[in-house]
C-alpha cells in the first residue's frame, strides 16, 4: 500500500514538472511547435526565481530539413537587452531534420541573481543554416 501511494507521488511530481505551458506566443516559426516546458510552469507569466535554474523544452515537428539549427534566447530587463545563451542545436539534435518528424530541444538556464524582480519576456530563435527562422516563441516570465 505505501509503495503504491509512493509511486503515485513521484509520478505527481514527474507530470508538475513536465507540465506543457499555455500562454506563450509564436514567432514566425516554420516547424509547428507541438509543446512547451519550463521547469514546473504550466501558465504564464512563468515565475523564474533569481539563482534557480531551469529547464526549458520544445518539441517541434520540422516542415524542413535543416542541416544546421544556430539558436538564441533573449530577454529585455529594464529596457537592456540581454543574450541568455546560444549555440547550435545540431550539438544535441540529430541533424539534418527530418520533414515530418518531431525533434525535441531543451537547454538549461540559471536566472542571474543580478537581474532585478520583473517581468519580462523570454524569447527564443532557430533558424536554420541559411538564416531562415525554424522555432520562434515568446515566453512571459516573472522575476522573481
Amino acid at each position: 500500500m505505501y509503495k503504491q501511494i509512493i509511486a503515485l507521488g513521484v509520478l505527481a511530481i514527474a507530470a508538475v514538472s513536465y507540465a506543457q505551458v499555455t500562454g506563450w506566443t509564436d514567432c514566425g516559426s516554420t516547424a509547428i511547435i507541438r509543446s512547451i516546458r519550463a521547469g514546473p510552469c504550466t501558465t504564464t507569466p512563468c515565475p523564474f526565481v533569481r539563482g534557480n535554474t531551469y529547464d526549458i523544452e520544445f518539441i517541434s515537428t520540422a516542415t524542413a530539413a535543416a542541416t544546421s539549427l544556430p539558436y538564441i534566447v533573449n530577454a529585455t530587463i529594464l529596457g537592456q537587452p540581454w543574450t541568455i545563451m546560444e549555440g547550435n542545436g545540431c550539438d544535441q539534435l540529430t541533424c539534418p531534420t527530418v520533414v515530418g518528424q518531431d525533434f525535441t530541444f531543451s537547454y538549461r538556464y540559471t536566472v542571474s541573481e543580478i537581474f532585478p524582480p520583473v517581468p519580462t519576456t523570454v524569447t527564443t530563435f532557430v533558424t536554420n543554416q541559411i538564416g531562415q527562422i525554424v522555432v520562434c516563441f515568446h515566453l512571459p516570465v516573472q522575476i522573481v
